[in-house]
């Protein structure tokens, strides 16, 4: 079965038979951070990335997105935060679906009764084993929401 990145790879030419530039260009946007990941990690740019490291890339992309929405909502530049509101769903389109924020305050629960945290000081702990068990699954926002609303 192949990989999210030689996926990706076909479905641009897919996507030129269907004339849809808007994901098109999303997916080479995509596949042009794979590559500048590639290259940050020290591996050839042709060759192919894990699905872990292709969602690491689409992530960065995500967040590039919601920050440029946020600038063209605040600029009043509705049009462009529309365009970018466009990408960003063709690109959560990748990822595997988020954990609610729900889940992630129940295991913050459970985490900060084994780790035995109830210095408010400590939160940084509970944050950082949360990050590590949750890395591609929840939010980062989620997680630190999760954790404040604790203490």
């Amino acid at each position: 079965m192949p990989g999210l990145h030689e996926k990706l790879k076909a479905e641009i030419n897919e996507l030129m038979r269907a004339k849809k530039e808007l994901a098109l260009n999303t997916v080479r946007s995509v596949l042009s951070a794979c590559m500048n990941y590639a290259v940050e990690k020290g591996i050839k740019p042709q060759e192919i990335l894990s699905d872990e490291d292709v969602y690491t890339a689409i992530r960065r992309e995500v967040k590039k997105r919601r920050d440029a929405i946020d600038m063209y909502t605040k600029a009043k530049k509705d049009e462009f935060a529309k365009k970018e509101q466009e990408e960003l769903n063709i690109l959560l389109a990748y990822l595997p679906t988020m954990m609610s924020i729900e889940k992630v305050k129940e295991l913050a629960v459970k985490r900060k009764a084994e780790l035995g945290i109830n210095d408010p000081k400590e939160k940084g702990k509970l944050i950082g084993a949360l990050s590590k068990e949750l890395t591609g699954k929840a939010e980062s926002a989620d997680i630190v929401s999760a954790v404040n609303s604790l203490f």
